[in-house]
């Protein structure tokens, strides 16, 4: 996920815990967090010992995640596009050798 500069961290200090509508979810970069949350609005919240870290999601991963992988996941973008060049090189060659021994 890509780093954002709209990230708001608050102290459990402040907010001991989160409110009902926030659901754990694996879904999202933990970023050494304890536990990761998806709740309305496209937030996703991550848990630390000491604090919550918040930011908005402009697609949500629930309900369209190949938009949020690449709206939202710019890193992923570069794997597939990495896989995508293996996969067309490897091609490529085999097209090759198939010509060359056959």
């Amino acid at each position: 996920m890509q780093e954002n500069d709209e990230e708001i961290s608050i102290s459990k200090e402040v907010l001991q815990e989160l409110p009902v509508e926030y659901e754990k979810t694996r879904l999202g970069e933990p970023r050494g967090s304890v536990r990761q949350y998806r709740g309305p609005s496209g937030l996703h919240i991550r848990e630390y010992s000491d604090r919550f870290v918040i930011h908005r999601d402009r697609v949500d991963p629930r309900k369209d995640p190949i938009g949020h992988l690449l709206i939202d996941a710019p890193e992923a973008r570069v794997h597939f596009i990495s896989l995508l060049s293996i996969f067309l090189s490897l091609n490529l060659l085999l097209k090759f050798l198939k010509r060359l021994l056959f």
